[in-house]
């Protein structure tokens, strides 16, 4: 059994580039902890070197260069690229410090033919990788996908490659999931887009504020959805992206405040700084708390689930969520029949 205050500790003492008195590297690697793991390899303190990171850096540059004829080809449409190495490149200062497995693509919903269209003409199929080859996804398959869930069922493609076997783009129509009324306006979430770059493609990201957000709203569905929570979604990898975010980018909090205010994501903000705090201290968040903080966003915290109908309270502490091995089952376990069915059928579909 983990002891949780120490390994709080131990974080706590990385962050500040000291030598933690407990050793937390096989749970860095679990929870793909990579900016902190980095941290423990400079200090000495990790079995790992820095091949690892070096591995996880030429992944990055081949996969975006396997997409560079897409990006080409909607260099003049609406689009943001979100999460994994951009993600990473804004958090940490760079692409590789993020476990990603595929491309997200926010777009609004009148594009997606186009879109579709692009990425078919690529060589890329709508289905999944099983035992090292692409299933193309039946209609049922894509037609579920789709109306249960703010995108598109992924899109594959198999590349002549050692270090990539295979390319996934994910098409999101939405920055919210499907329960959530009324949707946000993404011809306005896509408006203020720049030119970013990794190994020389160009891509376009959201600006930092909405980027942010963005990420919240992410992580909290993460930190919600309950058939995510039974497959392990809980982990630290997601409270190091905000607090890095929140450390590495100098983010106007008025700005902030307004943009999250005009799609009703400020109490999702909240529930956000209010756990990395947890974890990293209030210091460098307190003022996004303050700022963000409503009796809502202070109800959310003590519960999970993504609507009224199915939120429930926790019955187990935070650290125990976050560290303890067995969690995701044991809250499998713990859920109803109905629940359970629900959880099933999406794992057989997505």
């Amino acid at each position: 059994m983990r002891d949780y205050d120490h390994i709080i500790s131990a974080i706590r003492s990385l962050e500040c580039g000291a030598e933690p008195s407990t050793d937390i590297t096989d749970m860095l690697i679990e929870h793909g902890c990579l900016y902190l793991l980095s941290k423990c390899i400079y200090l000495g303190k990790c079995y790992y070197d820095n091949s690892l990171i070096n591995q996880k850096m030429q992944f990055v540059n081949e996969y975006f260069s396997a997409c560079n004829r897409v990006f080409g080809k909607m260099q003049d449409m609406v689009y943001a690229l979100v999460k994994g190495a951009a993600l990473s490149k804004r958090a940490y200062g760079e692409t590789y410090y993020r476990n990603f497995g595929d491309i997200d693509l926010l777009i609004e919903r009148k594009n997606s033919n186009e879109v579709k269209n692009i990425l078919l003409e690529d060589g890329f199929i709508q289905g999944k990788v099983i035992d090292g080859r692409i299933k193309p996804f039946t209609r049922e398959e894509i037609i579920f996908q789709s109306s249960q869930s703010h995108q598109t069922a992924p899109f594959v493609k198999e590349l002549k490659n050692s270090v990539v076997d295979h390319v996934n783009i994910d098409l999101n129509y939405d920055i919210y999931w499907g329960e959530i009324n009324p949707r946000a306006d993404m011809s306005d979430f896509l408006n203020d887009t720049k030119i970013e770059n990794i190994n020389g493609v160009n891509f376009k990201g959201l600006n930092k504020e909405l980027d942010f957000i963005f990420l919240c709203l992410h992580h909290y569905k993460h930190l919600n959805s309950i058939y995510l929570i039974t497959e392990g979604s809980i982990n630290l990898s997601l409270f190091c992206d905000i607090y890095y975010y929140l450390k590495n980018n100098k983010l106007d909090i008025d700005t902030l405040l307004a943009y999250a205010k005009s799609i009703n994501a400020e109490n999702y903000i909240y529930y956000c700084a209010y756990y990395t705090a947890k974890i990293f201290g209030e210091s460098l968040i307190s003022d996004v708390m303050e700022a963000f903080y409503s009796d809502e966003g202070s109800r959310l915290v003590d519960c999970y689930g993504l609507n009224d109908k199915e939120r429930k309270k926790w019955n187990v502490g935070f650290n125990e969520r976050l560290f303890k091995d067995d969690f995701p089952q044991k809250f499998y376990d713990s859920l109803d029949d109905e629940v359970k069915r629900k959880v099933l059928l999406n794992r057989q579909n997505m």
